[in-house]
């Protein structure tokens, strides 16, 4: 249960026993109850639906014997009708990453009279980059920015 809810909480989608995608988590119950077992993820799915193929760990590399306490991790083929409870999609890590590249701060350089200047003050702890490591360069100085110099100045 607490893997259902912590993979809702983080976004995940829940799919029944249909739709399943590459990338896909997929919860085992080897009993059929609807107690999650084991976990894998979906690397490809059969034509008909009917047989997810999976790479899993902590598992066997036969059929037979304890398939969630194993040694190794393994390529399965698993009968979606039998043992699978549901599967989860993560939202498309894809889209994410394109989208906070685009959004990516251009990191400003310094001009090139100013490069062997601005790179010594770096290197002394005299200007402190921003959390994306941005110096902003071409930033108009205010007065706490100079308090904040000065005070790197001094050590």
């Amino acid at each position: 249960m607490a893997c259902k809810k912590q993979l809702s909480q983080n976004g995940g989608t829940r799919y029944g026993k249909q739709g399943y995608q590459s990338g896909d988590i997929v919860l085992f119950s080897w009993k059929a109850n609807g107690v999650i077992d084991h976990v894998g993820f979906v690397e490809s799915v059969s034509a008909d639906g009917l047989t997810l193929n999976t790479i899993e760990g902590n598992t066997q590399s036969a059929d037979t014997g304890d398939q969630s306490n194993g040694d190794g991790v393994y390529r399965k083929a698993r009968n979606n009708n039998k043992t699978v409870v549901g599967a989860y999609r993560i939202p498309n890590l894809n889209e994410e990453i394109k989208t906070m590249e685009q959004e990516k701060v251009t990191l400003e350089k310094p001009d090139s009279w100013a490069q062997v200047a601005c790179d010594w003050a770096v290197a002394q702890g005299i200007f402190k980059g921003g959390d994306n490591g941005d110096f902003q360069w071409h930033k108009t100085l205010t007065k706490q920015d100079l308090a904040v110099v000065l005070y790197n100045l001094k050590g």
